[in-house]
């Protein structure tokens, strides 16, 4: 109970006492008492001083004085209060009050803050910050500031730099007295003069990264980094790149082989690690001479290296950063290739070699940055070049043709004027897998033997021709090349677009200019001629198709892989659930051509209508069982409530009779009320209320002598009221007699139509009796059936004792007749609404003539049909559709070669005039501006005379005028 009131209730700073009163303590002793009271976590509290193990307990004890005795007082236990444990603080931190800084300018100082908050419960708290190698305190510890809850706080704090790391150390009293409340460091920074910022380049573009940290209480794992804000000075622009022959942009030679000084500058880029310089010359041109290297003026040392005909200068690290934005030039001399054919770089009749340079910045191919071109121009040459056609049979770019039946690829090479000069000249076709060479390569040089001038090799599908003397083709138009090939029977087309296959003849060739060359003519396609296609099967016809041996292609038609290849045919009918039929064939006679190697049956899945037709029998017999033994039931109820009529009526007229003597008591006590009521009439009257109850009328008049009557009175009224209760209770028992005899007179009537139905009952059971009887020894065969189709190989096919107990397999070989008869009624009676399928495994007779088989279009095509007849009724017969197989053709066998005449000798042709000697050019009088001098000339072997280019000159010039006028007369 509450015993507040009386109880005196202080609290003094921490301290709560409750005093009971003498009088409780005298009134109550042993009695419980329960002091309850509320208590929170002061605002602001710092809980350092109560963590244990890491974790904060806030303990309390209770304590009693009896008697204001000391010796009394007694402690209660100790009860902990454990807060959750405060999160440590984010730390975020930002530049110039964003999340990162692009600079205008190198020289830009910036601002970083690093906001956090003191954490709760904490006695230490210290804020990091090490700047970046290429970065530095702006100013004396950059101007270090630090703010608690928007008020400085810098002079309580600790501040110190050390080479690049700043740190901000909150004294003990800071951390206690602002747990929660934010903390801001603000200094400056700027990126350090002279620095290079290769290190920190992301995707080609700078970014100087900072984060900050801090620790609580000097525990590293308190550690916690903020994000990372990244400064982005101003990209350096990537330096120009400009390049030169002989000083200018482009050149004209005066001699074909003359030498040319390329020049290729630009500069040092800045914040870079590494420069390369590269120079690739076309094919036509070569390097002639040393290469020099320049930065700023002088010249240096540094990886240079030429690769067939990249030039590549890789200046060091070094180099790279000590001389960013310094000029660099590279020199080196080139000219053309000696035997060059320039024709590729013939532009509107003038040949025009060009030339460009480029570099790269720190390896990053996003930084390469080409040259402006610069062509040199010198003497266009003439000629032209072999072409290379392919055709079948002559003209056809297409043929449509047998397997094995033989044709021709025919590859016309055309011969260049030039044809000597030439140093490689082959002809290649590789014929297709599918196809097969069919005799002997044919070649002939303008319709004659090329035996002796051309090599030839057949090298599996592989064929080469290769010229081997170049100067009997002098004069010549075109190489003849003829391969007779056959589509290989046993190819499978399948991963051929539209089972064509197609060809093409190469031409590889290297000039006398040294040019080298690879032409390919264009596909030219053969194909078989696609078989007819099947007629499909009817919808309600047996169905046939054709497969592998061992697959399920389930197809119309088979091109078969190997003549003696095994198939498989597959005839399958379905039987209709309905049918009555009381004998099943299923027959095929095959081609003279086939053999066949065995029979099998499969029966498709699906339900024993025979099984189920009597499961229902049983279960309609069971209902009819059920239902007779109910109509008896109710036989038996009716025939027990009509023999009861006579005892129920006899009841009936007692408990009328009763009736009778309880209404002539109910008279006789009504009499006696009445005479006692009337005796007691100057007795205060009562009124009889509704409960049975009297009430005294006090209106009466009471100076008359009073006669008590009211005992009797009362008597009377009880015994009224319990004959009428009696008569009520009787009366009802007669209603209910008189219902129970009338519904015992309507089943009487009943009775008999109830005894019709227990014989129509009886007799459906007899009936169904006899139906199951009936039906008992085909549901026998039944289960035989299923049994026996669970006995398959691994393709579902039965077994031969399987296969024996549904029907016969008969099979004439003499006739190649094959027959599946079922002649049980009840077994084909099971198999109603299931696919039966009769699979007969042939091959085609090795030794057959399938002459008579072969269409219009040269395909052999073997077909087959086969039929089911029902009841042994020819009229019933249905026949299937018909089904082809193709074995691959006989390849033909190869035709002697042609023998071809001998090549005969080509008549050079005289010339009408003798040709002009060419006079020699003037020497140059002054050298070409900042070419490089002259070479002295190689010393000739044994003559100890040194070669001089000007008579190699008059010398190519003077047998070019020669070729030139001889061919001008051809």
């Amino acid at each position: 109970k509450d015993a507040s009131a009386d109880a005196t209730i202080a609290v003094q700073d921490q301290r709560l006492t409750v005093t009971l009163s003498e009088a409780q303590v005298k009134a109550n002793g042993g009695k419980e008492v329960v002091v309850t009271f509320k208590a929170k976590i002061r605002p602001g509290a710092n809980l350092s001083a109560y963590k244990v193990d890491g974790k904060t307990e806030i303990p309390n004890t209770a304590e009693y004085v009896i008697n204001n005795n000391p010796e009394t007082k007694k402690k209660s236990n100790e009860v902990p209060v454990t807060p959750p444990s405060p999160e440590n603080p984010p730390i975020v931190k930002d530049v110039n009050g964003a999340d990162r800084a692009d600079l205008a300018t190198r020289e830009e100082s910036f601002t970083y803050h690093i906001t956090s908050a003191v954490p709760t419960d904490a006695t230490a708290f210290e804020i990091s910050d090490t700047l970046v190698d290429v970065l530095e305190f702006d100013g004396e510890k950059g101007g270090a500031t630090v703010t608690i809850d928007g008020k400085d706080a810098s002079a309580d704090a600790t501040i110190a730099v050390q080479d690049q790391r700043l740190t901000v150390t909150l004294s003990e009293a800071q951390v206690k007295a602002n747990g929660g409340k934010e903390v801001v460091v603000s200094f400056t920074a700027k990126i350090r003069p002279g620095a290079n910022l290769s290190a920190y380049k992301v995707d080609g573009k700078t970014e100087i990264p900072n984060t900050a940290e801090y620790v609580i209480n000097n525990n590293p794992e308190t550690k916690k980094k903020s994000n990372e804000v990244p400064v982005t000075p101003p990209s350096p622009e990537n330096p120009p790149i400009v390049k030169d022959v002989n000083g200018k942009e482009s050149d004209t030679l005066a001699n074909r082989y003359d030498v040319f000084t390329y020049h290729i500058s630009t500069s040092v880029p800045n914040d870079a690690t590494a420069f390369t310089i590269t120079d690739t010359l076309v094919p036509v041109l070569e390097f002639s001479g040393d290469i020099a290297v320049e930065i700023d003026g002088k010249l240096i040392s540094t990886n240079t290296t030429i690769d067939n005909q990249t030039l590549t200068v890789d200046l060091t690290e070094e180099q790279v950063r000590n001389n960013g934005g310094k000029p660099v030039v590279v020199t080196f001399n080139a000219k053309i290739r000696s035997g060059a054919n320039l024709s590729a770089y013939i532009v509107d009749g003038k040949t025009a070699v060009p030339n460009t340079a480029e570099y790269v910045i720190n390896n990053n191919p996003e930084t390469k940055k080409k040259s402006n071109e610069v062509p040199v121009y010198p003497p266009t040459p003439e000629g032209g070049e072999p072409e290379i056609d392919k055709k079948i049979n002559k003209t056809l770019d297409y043929l449509e043709i047998a397997r094995g039946k033989s044709y021709n690829y025919d590859i016309t090479t055309t011969i260049p004027e030039d044809i000597v000069d030439y140093k490689e000249f082959v002809i290649t076709d590789q014929v297709d897998s599918a196809l097969q060479i069919n005799g002997d390569v044919v070649v002939d040089i303008d319709g004659y033997s090329a035996e002796g001038i051309v090599d030839v090799v057949v090298d599996g599908q592989a064929v080469t021709v290769a010229v081997k003397d170049f100067s009997k083709l002098e004069g010549r138009s075109a190489i003849h090349i003829f391969i007779p090939a056959t589509i290989r029977p046993e190819a499978d087309l399948s991963t051929y677009v539209d089972n064509s296959v197609p060809n093409t003849a190469n031409l590889h060739f290297t000039n006398g200019p040294g040019v080298t060359k690879d032409k390919s003519t264009v596909p030219v396609i053969v194909t078989p001629p696609t078989p007819p296609t099947p007629v499909p099967p009817t919808p309600g016809d047996p169905t046939k198709t054709v497969n592998t041996a061992d697959g399920n292609e389930q197809a119309f038609h088979l091109d078969l892989l190997q003549r003696t290849s095994d198939f498989r045919y597959d005839i399958a009918y379905t039987i209709e659930a309905d049918s009555q039929y009381t004998a099943f064939t299923m027959e095929d006679t095959l081609e003279s051509v086939l053999n066949i190697q065995r029979v099998a049956i499969k029966v498709g899945s699906g339900e024993n209508l025979v099984l189920k037709e009597f499961a229902e029998l049983e279960a309609k017999l069971a209902e009819a069982k059920g239902t007779l033994e109910t109509l008896e039931a109710k036989k038996t109820e009716i025939t027990n409530t009509v023999s009861s009529v006579a005892t129920m009526a006899t009841e009936l007229e007692a408990q009328k009779v009763r009736i009778a003597e309880i209404e002539q008591e109910l008279a006789i006590k009504e009499a006696e009320l009445a005479a006692a009521s009337t005796a007691s009439t100057v007795a205060p009257s009562t009124t009889e209320e509704t409960d049975g109850t009297s009430v005294v009328d006090e209106s009466t008049d009471n100076s008359q002598p009073v006669v008590d009557k009211q005992a009797e009175i009362q008597a009377l009224t009880v015994a009224i009221e319990q004959l009428k209760a009696s008569k009520d209770q009787v009366q009802q028992t007669v209603v209910e007699l008189e219902q129970q005899i009338e519904v015992a007179n309507t089943s009487e009537a009943s009775l008999a139509a109830l005894e019709v139905e227990i014989r129509n009952a009886t007799a459906s059971i007899e009936e169904l009796e006899k139906q199951l009887a009936e039906k008992t020894p085909k549901a026998t065969i039944a289960r035989e059936v299923e049994a026996a189709l669970l006995a398959v190989n691994e393709k579902g096919e039965l077994t031969d004792a399987s296969a024996a107990i549904l029907g016969q397999v008969s099979i004439d070989k003499a006739t190649n007749h094959v027959v599946f008869d079922i002649t049980n009624p009840d077994v084909l009676a099971s198999l109603r609404g299931r696919q039966v399928t009769m699979s007969i495994y042939a091959t085609i007779n090795p030794e057959a003539d399938l002459s008579n088989y072969v269409t219009d279009k040269g395909i052999e095509l073997v077909p087959n049909t086969a039929s089911v007849t029902f009841d042994r009724n020819p009229q019933t017969k249905k026949k299937t559709n018909t089904v082809t197989v193709t074995p691959p053709p006989l390849p033909e066998p190869p035709g002697p070669p042609t023998p071809l005449p001998p090549l005969p000798p080509v008549e050079p042709p005289v010339p009408s005039d003798p040709p002009t000697q060419p006079t020699p050019p003037t020497p140059p009088t002054t050298p070409p501006a900042e070419s490089t001098p002259p070479t002295p000339g190689k010393t000739l072997p044994k003559t100890g005379v040194a070669e001089n280019g000007m008579y190699a000159l008059v010398g190519m010039i003077l047998g070019t005028l020669t070729l030139v006028f001889r061919r001008r007369k051809q």
